[in-house]
């Protein structure tokens, strides 16, 4: 242990009694976080404090406290747990949480670079499970982001997902004349810029669950293009771009992706809140159906244009940031990002008028959906934000990125049998002939097989032809339809087999429908039973 962390004044002390402190995790611009230990049952706890110099400050103080309300009222499994809170002797309070061992989104991306796509929807469902829960209790997050999801491992999911830090949450209370409580005012926005949707940038009043969702969007963003949406040099300019500028499509930086899925994200980030997904339960319904692809992004789908698009800003601490430690990751959330960014009112001004402006100038044609004119109008308030780290750059959305050396192959074999041998195949409406040996254009869109037989069940599967498969059906005896999801797995009831003879115990054989007479010929010639089959006589 170094010789500054030995004259730490908070090692070994004990809080309410119970709570020994161990070592210290980190260190942040208005906190720190330690590792802890109950006395009776030595459980490891982690113990986030502010500095002192922060205890006399009552809307830090507030928020600081706003952290335990807001997660003990929930009380989702998706939640970090607070267990208690209290007051050092000088006055700082501190709070006791559990000990997380894991990592990051944000370092989880960083690291891979890219995700499958099934482990993003199974990652972010669970975070929309948490938030669920949030907004059922009236809480907005407020701060959704990379690093404020933390996974850990429970049982055998390697990918359990905490989400952390709700200290700058907004609770709404039905007692507030204004319809909400928050720790900001009119004319403050607060947060980290880069998930900010454009009326939280605006530093409206009327914030509502909706600004998490558009997070969401932009988490998801950046995980399957490795960009941000919106980059920028300074505040203003990046403020700028959130709420005039539409984020590139996806696929320009990942072009294997599915449609349907940039779609989703896109909706996701809409400027316009009213064209979101409108819940969380939403978002989540529409992301499951893309939970069976497990494909990777190729090196030629997924290059990256410049450094790393991921932002080095970390508002809490993690004992992997400490060189010397060999210990398990251990994180606790809060407001420890360094110094609060507080941008000059006079400057917000001017950039909320450089948006006015720029608005003012632009054709309806150029923006569906027109920023509200609470844009325009700007308090004489400071405007609070996370820090904007500079180091490393973050890669601009905008920029094209650099042409692919290695294409994807655009063709995938497909490989199709099925028994009784007189099985009919269909592809979509095409048939293929029984066995399928065939190429078929690359996609990750699911896609239907359907495969029937006379006197048998049919079958139906979604299948994705993303890369070379091999598929095998077997069809029972019987009516219905079978049908399965891309992974084998039945979705519907099984079909219903034909009735047997309750003598015999033997299938009910149909007597044959009597053929009618035939018509009268005309010249030496009549038209069958059907009418359309035509014999000489």
């Amino acid at each position: 242990m170094s010789s500054k962390a030995t004259q730490d004044p908070k090692l070994g002390l004990l809080l309410l009694g119970r709570y020994r402190i161990v070592r210290k995790l980190g260190e942040g611009g208005m906190g720190a976080v330690y590792e802890g230990q109950h006395e009776l049952i030595g459980k490891r706890l982690a113990i986030k404090c502010l500095h002192a110099q922060f205890a006399t400050n009552p809307e830090i103080v507030e928020r600081f406290y706003r952290e335990a309300q807001a997660a003990t009222s929930v009380g989702n499994e998706h939640i970090i747990e607070v267990t208690d809170v209290g007051t050092f002797d000088d006055g700082s309070p501190f709070i006791v949480m559990e000990f997380l061992e894991g990592i990051e989104l944000a370092k989880l991306i960083e690291r891979e670079a890219s995700l499958s796509i099934s482990r993003l929807v199974h990652i972010v469902t669970q975070v929309c499970s948490a938030l669920s829960a949030a907004h059922a209790r009236g809480i907005v997050h407020r701060d959704m982001k990379p690093e404020n999801v933390f996974l850990i491992r429970r049982g055998n999911d390697s990918d359990f997902v905490k989400v952390l830090d709700f200290g700058v949450s907004k609770v709404r209370d039905a007692s507030d004349s204004m319809g909400g409580h928050a720790l900001t005012r009119t004319g403050m926005a607060i947060g980290t810029p880069y998930y900010m949707p454009p009326e939280q940038a605006q530093g409206v009043r009327d914030l509502d669950h909706r600004a998490d969702i558009y997070a969401v969007g932009v988490i998801l963003y950046q995980a399957l293009t490795g960009h941000l949406p919106f980059d920028a040099e300074s505040y203003p300019a990046l403020l700028l771009k959130i709420v005039s500028e539409r984020p590139a499509p996806l696929r320009v930086f990942r072009n294997d992706l599915p449609e349907a899925l940039e779609s989703v994200v896109l909706k996701a980030m809409a400027r316009d809140r009213k064209e979101r997904f409108q819940t969380v339960e939403e978002l989540a319904e529409a992301l499951q159906r893309f939970a069976v692809l497990q494909t990777m992004p190729s090196e030629a789908a997924m290059r990256r244009t410049g450094v790393s698009a991921i932002p080095q800003t970390t508002p809490f601490v993690t004992a992997h940031d400490q060189p010397a430690s060999r210990e398990p990751s251990a994180v606790l959330p809060g407001p420890f990002s360094g110094r609060a960014w507080r941008v000059p009112a006079g400057l917000a001004v001017l950039a909320l008028i450089g948006v006015a402006v720029w608005l003012g100038r632009s054709t309806p044609e150029a923006h569906d959906s027109p920023v509200q004119p609470a844009v325009a109008v700007a308090a004489p308030q400071a405007a609070v934000i996370a820090p904007m780290v500079k180091e490393p750059a973050v890669v601009r959305a905008q920029a094209a990125p650099e042409p692919a050396e290695e294409a994807a192959p655009r063709e995938v074999q497909v490989k199709i049998s099925a028994t009784p041998s007189e099985s009919r195949i269909f592809i979509g409406e095409q048939e293929f002939p029984n066995p399928m040996d065939a190429f078929r254009p690359r996609s990750l869109d699911p896609i239907k097989i359907r495969v029937e037989a006379r006197g048998h069940e049919t079958v139906e599967q979604l299948a994705i032809f993303d890369q070379n498969r091999q598929l095998s059906f077997s069809l029972a005896p019987g009516r219905g339809v079978r049908k399965l999801d891309a992974s084998g797995a039945v979705v519907a009831a099984p079909a219903v087999k034909a009735p047997r003879d309750p003598i015999d115990d033997k299938p009910a054989v149909a007597a044959p429908a009597p053929t009618p007479a035939a018509p009268p010929a005309e010249d030496g010639v009549y038209h069958g039973p059907t009418g359309k089959l035509r014999d000489e006589l």
